[in-house]
């Protein structure tokens, strides 16, 4: 997505994470440690490490994924998403 991005990087602060078990992130043994939920855990660490309380998510594919699951289960830290080409997110049966 980078080239997509580059005409807006003078006015625009991206980030771009590698998530768990992605580009140069640590490895793991069990699935459940790549679930979104700690995916996301991760990336908020992340933000709050670097001072960010909301950003705009944003990705294609699995990154469009994580985007939509941080929007419904972490609104507060959220200011929009950018979704490209990712899964439809169903809410939980308990969310409404």
């Amino acid at each position: 997505m980078t080239p997509d991005l580059e005409p807006f990087l003078g006015r625009i602060r991206a980030l771009f994470p590698d998530t768990r078990g992605h580009g140069r992130s640590s490895r793991f043994e069990r699935a459940e440690d790549y679930a979104y939920a700690r995916k996301c855990e991760d990336v908020l660490l992340w933000l709050d490490a670097l001072g960010v309380e909301r950003a705009v998510w944003g990705g294609a594919s699995m990154g469009a994924a994580l985007s939509l699951w941080a929007a419904i289960h972490a609104p507060a830290r959220v200011r929009g998403v950018v979704s490209v080409s990712g899964p439809p997110y169903a809410r939980s049966p308990s969310r409404g």
